[in-house]
């Protein structure tokens, strides 16, 4: 809990970081020698990786252990992570800009940290800015006094109209993700917007719901794909971004049907995970016990599971048992009085469940209604939601 102790930890980290990237400059990893080139740069990436994503974790922790009791900061305490990630810039190249940084042993975390703790403004400033309007008729603008991202088909008199509900503020969608890229880079000093960059800005385009959507979000993700290709300027980040969306439109659109008698593993999976709870609405929440959002997240809806423990509501998390180990995770889960159904599975369990929904971050969750079928995915459960379901 000291704060100095915690910036001069960081500086030695910084300094592991630098001795490695001059080892690998000089070629003298022996470890390596007999590797083919390429299994070279991946484990010289791999140890680069560790110590990054030590330094990243560690300031993960320091904001949740020095809060108060009700969770706020302790202003003698904080550090603020363009501060704390002021090594960046000057390391651009091999900690930002490479792309084999994802399949470094630790890549995952790096790639998880790095998109919550240093490029999130992509993530969550969206969550303040993003408001869209389904309407191009200037008399319904009324109700939409909270928007800010123009709709795809705008028009200057409509934009005229809009902006005197907005004051000024409503912006093409493009903008907006180069305003994000700007104000990430100013953060960190860095000089352009690199694979890590664009990768965290590729994750937030594709967090696509196919089951839960309607034909105007079609039209919408392809505004949100339109506006951040600008930004995309890695060839295999361009390769992903078009195919994933064509893949998403094929789901949706029908052009493509999934053989319902050869699923595979992964729904095969999920439908035993759903069977149990049959006639129920399912949240179903994907969490670690090493992840501060998923644990905050449980105990933030302990009222709301308490609310529905008398109707067909099951609340569900669900986790990896290799990374949150049985008994450190029912200590939390008891010590804190976390109810619901707690389900460990094994990691290919895990992955298959990755794999099929896509994701790679958590907390990732799911509602599902009576019919089994997926309405919404990562959004926290509200009694409204519920009880529509329910209805």
């Amino acid at each position: 809990m000291n704060r100095e102790f915690m910036l001069e930890w960081k500086n030695r980290k910084v300094r592991e970081l630098d001795r490695i990237a001059s080892a690998i400059d000089a070629d003298t990893i022996t470890l390596l020698n007999g590797c083919s080139d390429y299994a070279k740069d991946v484990l010289k990436t791999s140890l680069l990786a560790m110590p990054l994503e030590q330094a990243l974790v560690a300031l993960h922790q320091w904001w949740w252990r020095t809060r108060s009791e009700d969770r706020k900061p302790n202003p003698a305490l904080t550090i603020s992570s363009d501060s704390f990630f002021d090594f960046l810039s000057a390391r651009q190249s091999y900690l930002m800009d490479n792309p084999l940084m994802i399949l470094a042993a630790d890549g995952g975390g790096v790639v998880n940290n790095m998109e919550f703790y240093v490029l999130n403004a992509y993530l969550y400033l969206a969550n303040d800015m993003e408001r869209w309007s389904k309407s191009t008729d200037s008399v319904e603008l009324g109700s939409y006094k909270e928007n800010f991202i123009l709709p795809y088909n705008y028009d200057p008199e409509l934009h005229r109209d809009m902006l005197e509900y907005d004051k000024g503020r409503l912006i093409p969608v493009a903008d907006y993700y180069s305003m994000c890229s700007d104000s990430i880079r100013s953060r960190f000093k860095l000089d352009h917007t690199g694979f890590m960059m664009q990768l965290c800005l590729l994750h937030r385009v594709l967090d696509f719901d196919f089951e839960g959507s309607d034909g105007w979000f079609l039209t919408r993700k392809a505004e949100e794909l339109a506006g951040a290709i600008p930004q995309f300027t890695d060839p295999s980040i361009c390769h992903h971004a078009v195919d994933a969306y064509r893949r998403f439109v094929i789901e949706r659109e029908g052009s493509a049907r999934i053989d319902a008698s050869n699923p595979t593993p992964g729904d095969s999976l999920f439908q035993s995970l759903k069977e149990k709870y049959a006639g129920n609405v399912i949240y179903m929440d994907f969490w670690g016990i090493g992840c501060g959002p998923c644990r905050k997240g449980m105990l933030d809806q302990r009222t709301l599971v308490e609310q529905y423990k008398e109707v067909p509501v099951r609340f569900l998390y669900i986790c990896n048992e290799k990374d949150s180990p049985r008994e450190p995770s029912e200590k939390f889960l008891t010590d804190n009085n976390i109810q619901g159904e707690h389900i460990f599975i094994s990691s290919d369990e895990w992955n298959l469940l990755t794999n099929k929904f896509q994701f790679n971050a958590i907390p990732f969750t799911l509602l599902i209604d009576r019919n089994g079928n997926i309405v919404e995915k990562n959004a926290p459960p509200t009694a409204p939601k519920l009880d529509e379901l329910l209805k």
